[in-house]
């Protein structure tokens, strides 16, 4: 009877080692594959810091600027259009500057929600004021 018990004992740990086994080869796959991964991440993270410098040269915040300010136009245009037409305050506007500046890098400071009221007060002047008004009458 001894002989059966140690016999079950032997078969019993046969049957752990082959799922041993199995467990091994999934997690050597799985580490394989992970290393690939993180070979292709890495590969991809070096072309993008090497393009980030082009992308931070076009960016918004650097460029021509009006004279006497201190910001680029495309930045002035961005802001006042994007408060105008996409309908957010003049605080979220900062906010979605802010975001583009940890996405570009950028150092650059930001500006105020006073200085985009201006800049949107300037453009909804300057299209007052150069607006073609149709002679028709409006009844």
């Amino acid at each position: 009877m001894s002989e059966d018990t140690a016999k079950d004992k032997i078969l019993l740990l046969k049957e752990q080692n082959k799922v041993l086994k199995k467990e091994i080869r999934f997690f050597k796959a799985k580490l394989k594959d992970t290393q690939q991964s993180r070979a292709y991440w890495k590969s991809q993270a070096k072309e993008f810091s090497k393009g980030k410098k082009h992308v931070a040269e076009a960016s918004l915040f650097e460029g021509a600027k009006a004279k006497h300010h201190s910001y680029s136009l495309l930045l002035v245009a961005f802001c006042a259009n994007i408060q105008a037409y996409g309908a957010m305050s003049l605080r979220s506007c900062v906010h979605v500057l802010f975001c583009l500046q940890l996405a570009f890098g950028s150092g650059k400071r930001s500006p105020s929600y006073s200085s985009v009221r201006v800049w949107v007060c300037k453009l909804g002047r300057y299209r007052i004021e150069n607006q073609e008004f149709s002679q028709e009458t409006w009844l």
